[in-house]
């Protein structure tokens, strides 16, 4: 389920009571994306199903390193089989952080408990290296970039996601010429309050 990009900015022009030929001068559209890529970029994945894409690849013998997918965001999980098909049977691949193991990336995996790196420009690593060709023997699941809002494109995000939107677009638009510093900081409240129904803050006792 989409959100009418007409209903988002209708609520953010009567917020700020400005008229709708100043979605431009405060930066509107430009603010409920930037509200959209911090919700996707911060939200847990499983709030986001309608976001979540799932894509298989090939293992190339010899090959550690691979592409993201080109509507990639987040990165969710990696499964790997370098046997068969992952479709068929599959390893979930662990991270590797290098701050918590001694041996190099390329020493620590094996078939049967593989590792991946995400930190690689444009792409990813896995460990071990494919001793031969498998077709479909990877598999990736990421959180997706959605299209940039505007006047002829809805917001992609569930409809649950629709106040966060508003929120923080008013906050943010707020500040442009310094229009009303106290309307920011109240929808920038606003929208800490409404982030905590799906992601509850850790509170010392």
């Amino acid at each position: 389920m989409s959100i009418s990009q007409a209903t988002l900015t209708a609520e953010v022009v009567k917020t700020l009571e400005i008229d709708n030929t100043d979605l431009s001068r405060f930066k509107v559209y430009e603010h409920l994306n930037q509200a959209q890529l911090f919700l996707l970029n911060k939200m847990p994945a499983k709030h986001l199903t309608a976001g979540i894409a799932t894509a298989t690849f090939n293992l190339v013998s010899g090959q550690t390193l691979y592409q993201w997918p080109s509507d990639f965001l987040r990165l969710i999980q990696i499964w790997l089989n370098y046997s068969a098909s992952v479709e068929t049977s599959e390893r979930e691949a662990s991270r590797w952080d290098s701050d918590q193991f001694l041996r190099s990336f390329n020493a620590m995996g094996t078939v049967n408990f593989p590792f991946y790196d995400a930190r690689r420009e444009a792409g990813f690593a896995i460990s071990p290296a494919p001793s031969a060709d498998q077709a479909t023997g990877g598999r990736i699941q990421y959180v997706q970039r959605h299209p940039e809002i505007s006047a002829t494109q809805d917001s992609l995000m569930d409809a649950r996601f629709k106040n966060l939107l508003i929120y923080r677009a008013v906050a943010l638009s707020a500040l442009v010429e310094d229009y009303s510093p106290n309307l920011n900081e109240r929808y920038m409240a606003l929208f800490e309050q409404e982030l905590e129904n799906f992601m509850p803050k850790v509170r010392n006792v």
